[in-house]
């Protein structure tokens, strides 16, 4: 599934991304790295972006509340799952964790977003590539290091289509 934003969608994501971003500097809560080409802010925007990418994809609501205390899961599905999306800027991007622990996957699935442009730098357009729960995640991963630590993490081909996850469990 691939969903294009307009303007005023991602002007609204960029917003949140700088209200995400006010609330963890003044909580002194510091990001995890993910990428040395991108700040914190834009970080938040990409996440914020693909957050809202599968909320719409799924018909859910989207709640950009700030988890002070770590985000443990970023959606919940109708009957109660959590969900945790995973935005990379490259169509073959992997779905990977921030850690190599794995009960730092929190919540109940998984989902991956990749950007469909990213040599233009373009976040309106992005791909819902699939899922996974933590359970086949537990069972598949593998240690990666992307250059800036060890992580846990699968390949596209270990997740399902995204349809299939509207009829899961």
């Amino acid at each position: 599934m691939i969903l294009a934003w307009d303007d005023g969608m991602l002007v609204d994501s960029f917003l949140r991304a700088i209200r995400r971003q006010r609330e963890k500097v003044r909580h002194l809560i510091r990001s995890k790295k993910v990428s040395r080409r991108k700040s914190d802010l834009e970080l938040h925007y990409d996440g914020i972006c693909a957050e809202r990418t599968v909320a719409e994809y799924l018909g859910i609501p989207y709640d950009p509340e700030i988890l002070l205390g770590g985000d443990d899961y970023d959606l919940v599905l109708p009957d109660g799952r959590t969900v945790e999306v995973k935005f990379r800027d490259h169509p073959e991007g992997d779905f990977a964790l921030m850690s190599d622990r794995l009960e730092d996957f929190k919540a109940d699935i998984g989902v991956l977003v990749c950007a469909v442009y990213p040599e233009i730098g373009d976040n309106a357009i992005l791909h819902c590539v699939g899922w996974i729960t933590r359970e086949e995640f537990a069972e598949r991963c593998e240690r990666v290091n992307y250059g800036y630590g060890d992580r846990l993490a699968v390949k596209q081909c270990d997740l399902h289509p995204m349809d299939t996850l509207r009829f899961a469990g």
